[in-house]
């Protein structure tokens, strides 16, 4: 997890909160361990993970946890979900028997298609929550990623328009193959792990964005108001601890 920068242990991302959800999920005791940008790699390195094997700048990136049961250390959500559905089977399932290519198409085709209309239109806000000491990495190893001028990654005019328009069709897909199942959720009554990959963005956003940010407000007005119901149903599984 990360400081906001007013230093406020309230600022998590994306794949911190799948994290956590999965974790409240499955009805784990654990302890949040709060890190700045700028102190990510030589704290996960110090646990002696590995570094990500990827063009992305980023060589060690959170979630991470530490399982003192096992002394091993895991990084990356997915790889702590595929963990935490291992080691702990006599959990709630994260994923059920049958359905991890459901799973995995759903987590493409909605969660990660996502991410890119979501994150570019709410930059300069999630810049602006970014600690003091964490602004110019958080710059430069985004101009990295996207491979263009920091202010060149956020859409503007037309093209801001385009990304919200992309946003509700994407939801719209999901709520789509939700509504084939039996329930409110991919895994039906009962959310699966690709339901926290969702929620965790659409969380994200409702943070970063606040409530009056047009990303938020375009989330919230998709599909009659569907998602808001939606997000509501993880309360219990957004606690921080």
């Amino acid at each position: 997890m990360r400081k906001d920068a007013r230093g406020s242990k309230t600022y998590h991302l994306i794949k911190e909160s799948v994290c956590r959800l999965a974790l409240n999920f499955k009805g784990l005791a654990h302890k949040t361990e709060w890190l700045n940008f700028v102190d990510v790699a030589p704290t996960l390195s110090g646990l002696g993970l590995a570094p990500h094997v990827t063009k992305d700048p980023r060589k060690w990136t959170v979630p991470a946890i530490y399982d003192p049961r096992t002394q091993r250390a895991v990084m990356g959500s997915q790889e702590i979900a595929a963990y935490l559905e291992e080691q702990y089977p006599e959990q709630r399932a994260l994923f059920p028997p049958r359905t991890r290519a459901l799973q995995a198409a759903f987590y493409d085709e909605v969660s990660e298609a996502l991410l890119v209309p979501i994150f570019t239109s709410l930059l300069y806000q999630h810049l602006e929550k970014c600690a003091p000491q964490d602004k110019e990495y958080f710059r430069t190893s985004r101009e990295a990623i996207f491979g263009c001028a920091f202010d060149d990654i956020s859409p503007k005019g037309g093209a801001a328009q385009a990304k919200l328009a992309e946003i509700e069709t994407i939801l719209g897909k999901a709520a789509v193959w939700i509504d084939a199942g039996a329930g409110p959720f991919v895994g039906g009554n009962e959310p699966l792990n690709a339901d926290l990959n969702l929620v965790a963005m659409l969380l994200w956003a409702r943070f970063v964005g606040g409530e009056q940010h047009t990303v938020t407000k375009t989330i919230w007005g998709t599909d009659g108001g569907r998602w808001a119901k939606y997000i509501a149903s993880f309360d219990s599984l957004a606690v921080l601890h």
